[in-house]
């Protein structure tokens, strides 16, 4: 079978689940890097990824992948480990001289968490972002398509299917029928089964009311846990950035959510270092993000692409990045303790993993990770009381 490399985000997870399927069981001398390149540092990955895998398999065929090649095809070029530079499944199965099938359930070997795309694409044009570049206009799957995909991963055994997208708050967008994303969940929840739905990142401007009492009235069954798109604190910085500016909406958005959804982890994305953040707007991201009650944050670092606004932006200076990081991720791990504490001693409903180590693992529905001495059995849920160790690290033991 084909070797697989995954860089990036949770649809290059799904994109390369979909080819792992479509190629089972063909195309033993064939290496796929499925790429991203959403900043610099994702391009020089995929480079060392096609060196190193062509040094691993000198015999097989190395082809480079989707939105590296996409966004930056000429940075690939000519470079001797790559065989095949490929923007997307039909000119890839077009290459290795393979029927294309559009419809086929993709298979997340190993692993008891699915992932199904709803949705594709971005409308919004952020100045910083390259996604609508490579990832094209925002574009729906249509319901039945993906309730059916949604009957294969049940019968296939997954217990929790993370519905993801470029932009899930879009689904509905460029259907015939009238839908939303509260809708799509509803229609899932119908569905028989033991399972659960986790929804992937989401613009802060599509928590509805609607999404939140959806969420509310099925807890359990739609984990407690959502990861907001929310970037800076500053209404300066996000008006450059050319997204929503009304912080205070926002926030209000944000405590609604964790009045009604009780127990639940908020995530949150932030850009570090934008290269119109002064000292005044970094300072109101960080009492932003103070102020919220935040679980987690992926802070990443302003990263120029070809082809955006921002990319004729100056960037800021290397120390001032350095130190504006360092200051968030030290905020980062306070608030992902602070959640921690919040939970400890409470019974979680977990869903086990696939162990490593000798060690037990679970994941809980408000995305804490336990770990255990006991090797527990994977895809099934458990119930387990939340213990920290010295360093804050959390473990479970069975209620």
């Amino acid at each position: 079978m084909a070797k697989i490399v995954t860089l990036g985000c949770r649809l290059n997870q799904y994109d390369s689940a979909r080819i792992g399927k479509l190629l089972e069981g063909r195309c033993e001398d064939i290496v796929i890097i499925n790429t991203c390149t959403v900043t610099g540092n994702a391009d020089i990955d995929a480079r060392k990824a096609a060196r190193k895998m062509k040094r691993k398999n000198p015999g097989a065929k190395v082809i480079l992948y989707g939105c590296g090649v996409k966004g930056n095809r000429r940075l690939f070029e000519g470079i001797k480990e790559i065989d095949h530079l490929v923007r997307d499944e039909r000119e890839l199965m077009a290459i290795l001289a393979l029927p294309w099938e559009p419809r086929v359930t993709p298979g997340f070997t190993g692993r008891t968490r699915a992932l199904l795309k709803i949705q594709e694409g971005c409308d919004r044009q952020c100045s910083y972002c390259i996604v609508p570049i490579v990832r094209g206009r925002s574009r729906s799957r249509p319901p039945r398509e993906v309730e059916d995909e949604f009957d294969s991963l049940l019968e296939a055994g997954y217990r929790e299917i993370v519905l993801t997208g470029t932009h899930i708050g879009d689904f509905g967008k460029g259907l015939d029928e009238k839908t939303s994303l509260p809708d799509l969940i509803r229609r899932l929840l119908g569905k028989s089964g033991d399972f659960r739905l986790r929804l992937s990142s989401i613009e802060a401007g599509s928590i509805s009311g609607e999404l939140i009492s959806t969420m509310a009235e099925n807890r359990g069954r739609i984990t407690e846990h959502l990861h907001v798109a929310v970037q800076s604190g500053s209404p300066k910085v996000l008006r450059d950035m050319n997204r929503d500016s009304d912080i205070a909406g926002l926030g209000d958005t944000i405590r609604r959510l964790e009045k009604e959804v009780p127990g639940i982890a908020i995530g949150a994305d932030f850009i570090n270092a934008f290269p119109t953040e002064g000292e005044k707007e970094f300072r109101e991201t960080v009492k932003f993000i103070g102020k919220m009650p935040f679980a987690f944050l992926h802070v990443f670092t302003f990263s120029s692409r070809p082809g955006t606004v921002a990319f004729q932006f100056k960037p800021l200076a290397k120390e001032i990045v350095d130190e504006r990081k360092k200051e968030l991720m030290a905020l980062a791990a306070e608030k992902r303790l602070g959640f921690y504490k919040k939970n400890e001693g409470k019974i979680l409903r977990c869903l086990t993993l696939e162990g490593s180590s000798g060690r037990g693992k679970a994941l809980s529905g408000n995305f804490i990770e336990l770990s255990s001495d006991c090797r527990w059995e994977p895809n099934r849920f458990i119930d387990l009381r939340l213990r920290l160790d010295e360093n804050g690290k959390p473990s479970g033991e069975e209620a």
